[in-house]
């Protein structure tokens, strides 16, 4: 999740942001990255994280402009969540 986070700086460097905003995506990306590491863990599948990692940078390219980095990053956090939760209880129902 450091890794994930971490690979994001650039980015975030790159589009004029302030210290404290760039501070905040970095725990938003951490956040995610343990979401992704869940998702992974729970579902037994890299490809369905890769797959919700894709559907988020899409969701992102969708609200950019828009919003500050902020809500696009919370826009995007939220239906991962949901996602993440739907995959936790298809698992256990499964088992």
């Amino acid at each position: 999740s450091l890794l994930f986070a971490i690979s994001h700086l650039p980015r975030d460097v790159s589009h004029d942001l302030s210290v404290q905003q760039i501070l905040i995506l970095q725990i938003v990306w951490f956040i995610g990255g343990l979401a992704f590491a869940g998702i992974f863990i729970l579902s037994n599948n890299i490809f369905m994280a890769i797959g919700l990692h894709g559907l988020m940078n899409y969701s992102l390219s969708l609200f950019e402009g828009g919003n500050g980095p902020m809500m696009q990053a919370f826009i995007t956090l939220a239906p991962l969540l949901v996602l993440a939760i739907l995959a936790i209880r298809r698992r256990r129902s499964s088992s």
